[in-house]
């Protein structure tokens, strides 16, 4: 523990005068508390205003819904994105024949049908009348895409998770909650030569707000304290065999989905994180773990330290 967070330690465990307990810190408050090496929380270089925990184990434990989760990034308006600990399990990103040509022209493959876009272009911020998948090295810029058409229909795992799952959490977990953008364009792929930074902005492209999502390829890549997976296509390998970027990074705990799908034509792949330590794809029809991920509301309060023995606690 560092003599910043033994300081905010002390400081969250004084009584104010009188009977009246301090509450805690405001989320944005931890910008006190960054570092430039080791494990910890990080000014992320590749998004203004935002702020992203590093390392093989940061004190960023978080209680929320009774469970154990983390935080993963601060932004610039004080809303702090957490993601579970555990995993869902058995649940397809985008169920086998739910989204088809009948029903949108992007997802239109008769070979694969299942779809991997994440909400209906209805529901994207702006609504858009088509969803792009973008080509890689620059699409973000201009690069003819790869595909386009029209999606009517949420990704199954979207509708659970904003549906079902959102309703089996407690009152407090709910009004902590801050119905948030999450950012669900086609990053690069495989083969890219492009940064990190254009395929952070390739995501953004399309938008979604919604309560409940997943984390991003990009975000795994950024939680390395190593740089030798600073790209996709440093960090892909096919068929999920031994690589390294789980070394030094405390978000990659197994095999799961992320929210970003995979430029291909047939329109059926997303972005995965392997066990075996190299991020590659995976089908949306098969049933992989997932991690739901929320924003915070800026307002609330934090009390802990961060540790797994003591987490932080939200407080309103």
């Amino acid at each position: 523990m560092t003599a910043g967070y033994a300081a905010f330690q002390t400081n969250l465990n004084i009584a104010a005068k009188g009977n009246i307990m301090i509450k805690g810190i405001r989320p944005i408050e931890l910008k006190q508390y960054i570092v430039n090496t080791g494990d910890g929380l990080y000014v992320d270089t590749t998004e203004v205003g935002r702020y992203i925990y590093k390392g093989s184990n940061p004190n960023n434990y978080i209680t929320f819904n009774e469970e154990s989760w983390r935080i993963l990034s601060l932004d610039e308006k004080g809303n702090l994105k957490i993601v579970r600990s555990e995993y869902l399990n058995g649940i397809a990103w985008d169920e086998y024949n739910t989204r088809n040509n009948t029903t949108s022209t992007y997802c239109s493959n008769t070979t694969y049908p299942t779809c991997n876009a994440w909400a209906a272009t209805s529901n994207l911020v702006g609504t858009p009348s088509t969803f792009t998948l973008y080509a890689p090295n620059g699409g973000a810029t201009g690069a003819t895409s790869m595909f386009s058409g029209t999606v009517r229909v949420d990704a199954s795992l979207n509708t659970y998770l904003n549906n079902d799952y959102y309703n089996s959490l407690n009152e407090t977990a709910k009004k902590a909650i801050e119905l948030h953008i999450f950012a669900v364009g086609t990053p690069g792929n495989s083969t890219d030569t492009e940064t990190l930074a254009t395929d952070i902005a390739q995501e953004q492209l399309y938008q979604w707000k919604g309560k409940v999502g997943l984390i991003n390829i990009t975000e795994i890549l950024r939680t390395s304290t190593g740089n030798s997976c600073n790209t996709l296509k440093a960090s892909h390998c096919s068929n999920n065999t031994t690589g390294t970027c789980k070394n030094n990074n405390w978000l990659w705990t197994g095999n799961e989905f992320t929210i970003s799908p995979y430029p291909n034509d047939d329109r059926y792949l997303v972005w995965n994180a392997g066990d075996g330590g190299c991020i590659y794809t995976g089908s949306t029809e098969a049933k992989y773990q997932s991690r739901p991920a929320v924003y915070l509301k800026s307002d609330i309060y934090l009390k802990g330290i961060g540790t797994k023995d003591n987490p932080f606690t939200i407080n309103f």
